[in-house]
């Protein structure tokens, strides 16, 4: 059958994957985080950049006798606007034939840190409620457990490390500007990356 993949960083910009509908919605339950480190896109072993992973609302609140809730208290410190357990994004649909292909090309272009998740994809209607439009749909996240994980920063931070990091894909800076392009032409807006990107301009003059 066919694949049904979701995409909330540069596949929004540049998904490069053949695909015969795409659709835009949101999933629920995680927030999109400039956390995750890039030694093979946007960065090199030597001076990494940063690129943008899911962040899951069960992982935020955990709590263990030891941390309690240590992520949402990291990234309290570090000035993280919150904000809805959403992510908006665009589903693209593999016909089948294509799947296995895609599947293979996307797991090398996601490599550095990123796992396969099912998630269901909403949408708003005009009246405001919730529709889902995709049951099942395919969608990479890089979490804490992996070893190119950035975990909280200052947006300051971010922005410097963004700022002066290229790699084999381009500079760290593009990115970001396309990612916030992109999702303002969709009329969404990300605080986190709104922010950085108005950081990162500051910087660049």
């Amino acid at each position: 059958r066919d694949l049904w993949i979701f995409g909330y960083g540069s596949l929004i910009w540049r998904p490069d994957l053949p695909h015969t509908e795409s659709l835009p919605g949101f999933i629920r339950g995680y927030r999109r985080r400039l956390w995750q480190s890039s030694t093979d896109h946007r960065g090199t072993p030597e001076s990494p950049g940063v690129v943008v992973t899911l962040v899951a609302q069960t992982s935020w609140e955990a709590k263990s006798p030891a941390e309690p809730g240590r992520l949402a208290a990291a990234a309290a410190a570090a000035g993280d606007p919150g904000g809805p357990w959403e992510v908006d994004g665009v589903a693209f649909r593999v016909p089948e034939a294509e799947r296995a292909e895609v599947l293979e090309k996307l797991d090398h272009r996601e490599k550095d840190g990123y796992d396969r998740r099912w998630v269901e994809v909403w949408q708003r209607g005009k009246g405001g409620e919730e529709v889902r439009v995709v049951e099942e749909c395919l969608v990479y996240v890089a979490d804490e457990a992996n070893e190119s994980w950035m975990g909280p920063r200052s947006e300051e931070e971010l922005a410097r490390l963004v700022v002066a990091s290229r790699g084999p894909s381009g500079e760290n800076r593009e990115y970001v500007f396309e990612l916030v392009h992109a999702l303002r032409k969709m009329d969404l807006h990300d605080s986190h990356l709104e922010s950085i990107y108005e950081r990162v301009k500051l910087l660049c003059e």
